[in-house]
């Protein structure tokens, strides 16, 4: 039987998200998905991460969006 204080690999889902992979409209995690995401892989309206895809707004090395910012953009 698993304990949910365990440490590991963590899913999250709700309004606002925190999880190694995460869904929702404020999400942060290692891969995030949602309106505003921030974590290494961020996709979603404004993403902010080393990897992020953005429709609107994307921040970070490898960034793809309307507005990006990054090394690669």
């Amino acid at each position: 039987m698993r304990s949910s204080s365990r440490r590991g690999f963590k899913k999250a889902k709700g309004i606002i998200a925190i999880g190694n992979i995460s869904y929702g409209v404020i999400s942060v995690g290692f891969l995030s998905f949602g309106l505003l995401s921030f974590g290494c892989f961020g996709i979603g309206f404004a993403g902010f991460g080393a990897i992020a895809l953005g429709l609107l707004l994307a921040t970070g090395a490898i960034s793809v969006g309307t507005f990006s910012f990054g090394a690669i953009s």
